[in-house]
């Protein structure tokens, strides 16, 4: 089978290469996984493709991929609020969020906002699943307990 003229490229993350230890995997996960959705390009809907090229997002992204996690928040925030049907800008606020204990309660927002968007997603089963971690979390935490 073919691979469509797919073409594997190794994309460096300027600004990434000093950072350590868990923000720095989850700012480059959350990087690298958006641009491989803003340039694959297959399966996107219209709504994401618009939401892909709006400024906000992609000043979003630029920041992502220097490590400029407080500015990429803002901007994403910013998106979902002039743009509330752009999901690939949820999912990527909440993975921002989720992974660096900002807010549970606005990344499950998020994260349910981008199901809203996306009942058929096939990261539903994911997703449900950060819901469930933050709900527990917080629930420990509200309780003055540890997971």
């Amino acid at each position: 089978m073919r691979d469509a003229g797919l073409q594997t490229k190794v994309v460096r993350m300027p600004g990434l290469e000093n950072m350590r230890g868990a923000s720095a995997q989850a700012c480059r996960a959350v990087a690298a996984f958006a641009m491989v959705v803003a340039c694959c390009g297959c399966g996107m809907s219209q709504k994401d493709e618009r939401a892909q090229c709006s400024d906000l997002y992609r000043s979003a992204l630029r920041h992502m991929e220097a490590g400029n996690i407080d500015a990429a928040i803002l901007f994403l925030r910013r998106e979902t609020e002039v743009n509330p049907s752009a999901v690939r800008a949820h999912l990527d606020l909440a993975l921002l969020l989720d992974e660096q204990r900002i807010d549970d309660r606005e990344a499950i927002v998020h994260y349910r906002a981008y199901l809203a968007g996306r009942p058929d997603t096939q990261k539903k089963e994911m997703i449900d699943g950060r819901i469930r971690h933050l709900e527990k979390r917080m629930r420990s935490e509200a309780s003055g307990g540890a997971i």
